[in-house]
C-alpha cells in the first residue's frame, strides 16, 4: 500500500511539473502562444526532457556520477519552482479554468477518466518481461546501483571504456534513474507504473488536442473530441495480438522509449507540423526542433521516425504552396537527427568516456 501511495505522489508531482513548465513556456515569446491546458501540458513534457537532455548529455560525456546529475536536476526544478512563484497568479488561474472545464463537461470527462484509469491499470499489470524489458529496466537499475551514468553493459554489467552511439544520445533511462534516486523507489516499480502511466496520460492528451482540432468548427467540439478519444483508446485492443504495432507497444511495452515514440512523439511531431502549415507561424519550427531533441533523448528509434512524421507534412506544404523559404528552418529543425544519422554513416560507433 505504501508503494501505491508513493507512485501516486510521484505521478502527481511529475504531471504538475510538466504543466507548470508548460505554463511558463507559454509566456515566452520564442514559443507559440497557447491557452489550452492540454497544449501547455505537451509543451511542458517536451521542455522537461529537452532541458534534462542538455544536463544529462554533459554529465555523461564528462563521466560524472548519478549524484552530480541529481543535484543539477534538483537545482533546475528549484529554478522552475521560483518561476512558478513569480507567475503564480497566471498558473493558479489556469488551474481554476481546468476545474471549470471539468465541471462543464463532467458527463463526458468522467467516463473518459474511467477508461484512462482502466488503461493505466491494464498496462501496469500486463507489461512484458522479455529481453527488451529486462535490458531497459536493467539499465536503470545499473545506473542506480553503480552511481555511474554510463560505461557499463546493461545486460552483463561489464565495465566499458566506450559508450555506443545508440546509447550516446538516449537519456530516457538516465532520467528514470535520477527520479528513482530522488524518490527512493526501485526502478522495476518505477518503470512499470510511473513510466507506463505517464505514457497513457500523454497519449490521452495529444489525442484530445488532435480531435479537438478536427472538430474545431463544431459547437460541441469538446464533446465530439472526448467521444472520439475514447473510441481511439478502445481500438487499441483490436490490434493487441499483432506484433510491433503502436497497440502492442502501448499496451504491453508502454514504459519503453519506443512506446513513447510509437504512441506519443509521432503524434506530437505531426501535430506541430500541421500547426505550422495552418498558421504559418515560424515559431513552430522551434517546437519541432525541441520535439526532435526530446525524441532523440527518449528513443533512438524516434530519432529516425519523428522527422518523417513532421517532414512529410511540411515538405508537402512547401511544394504545394511554394514556400521555399521554409526549407532552411526545416533543415535546422532536423539538425539533431541529421547529425546523429551522419555520425552513423561515417562509421562512428561510439565515444570514449572522459575522466
Amino acid at each position: 500500500m505504501f508503494h501505491v501511495f508513493k507512485i501516486v505522489c510521484i505521478l502527481f508531482i511529475e504531471l504538475n511539473i510538466y504543466y507548470c513548465l508548460g505554463c511558463i513556456m507559454s509566456y515566452i515569446k520564442f514559443f507559440p502562444k497557447v491557452s489550452s491546458p492540454a497544449e501547455k501540458f505537451i509543451y511542458g513534457f517536451l521542455g522537461y526532457h529537452f532541458v534534462f537532455w542538455i544536463a544529462a548529455f554533459g554529465c555523461t560525456y564528462l563521466n560524472e556520477s548519478l549524484h552530480v546529475l541529481k543535484l543539477i536536476w534538483l537545482f533546475v526544478i528549484c529554478v522552475l519552482m521560483i518561476a512558478c512563484v513569480l507567475k503564480r497568479t497566471e498558473i493558479v488561474h489556469s488551474y481554476k479554468n481546468i476545474v471549470m472545464e471539468f465541471w462543464k463537461y463532467k458527463f463526458f470527462i468522467v467516463p473518459c477518466i474511467g477508461l484512462v484509469a482502466f488503461l493505466i491499470y491494464f498496462v501496469c499489470v500486463n507489461g512484458q518481461s522479455d529481453v527488451d524489458a529486462r535490458t531497459y529496466i536493467g539499465e536503470v537499475t545499473s545506473i542506480v546501483d553503480t552511481g555511474k551514468l554510463s560505461g557499463f553493459s546493461a545486460t552483463t554489467g561489464q565495465i566499458l571504456q566506450k559508450i555506443s552511439l545508440k546509447r550516446s544520445f538516449t537519456m530516457f533511462g538516465v532520467n528514470s534513474a535520477v527520479l528513482c534516486s530522488i524518490f527512493k523507489i526501485h526502478p522495476l516499480i518505477f518503470c512499470r507504473t510511473v513510466r507506463a502511466s505517464i505514457n497513457i496520460i500523454l497519449l490521452t492528451v495529444i489525442l484530445f488536442i488532435i480531435f479537438e482540432g478536427i472538430y474545431k468548427n463544431y459547437e460541441e467540439k469538446v464533446e465530439h473530441a472526448i467521444m472520439s478519444l475514447m473510441m481511439a483508446q478502445s481500438f487499441l485492443f483490436l490490434f493487441a495480438n499483432s506484433i510491433y504495432t503502436s497497440s502492442v507497444f502501448i499496451l504491453y511495452r508502454t514504459y519503453e522509449g519506443k512506446a513513447y515514440c510509437s504512441g506519443v512523439l509521432i503524434l506530437i511531431a505531426a501535430y506541430f507540423a500541421v500547426k505550422l502549415c495552418r498558421t504559418n507561424d515560424r515559431r513552430f519550427f522551434g517546437m519541432i526542433f525541441i520535439t526532435m531533441v526530446t525524441s532523440m533523448s527518449i528513443s533512438a528509434s524516434a530519432t529516425f521516425i519523428t522527422p518523417l512524421a513532421a517532414g512529410c507534412i511540411v515538405c508537402a506544404y512547401i511544394i504545394i504552396n511554394r514556400k521555399w523559404k521554409y526549407i532552411i528552418p526545416l533543415f535546422f529543425s532536423f539538425m539533431p537527427n541529421i547529425v546523429y544519422i551522419l555520425m552513423g554513416m561515417v562509421g562512428i560507433s561510439g565515444f570514449i568516456l572522459e575522466g
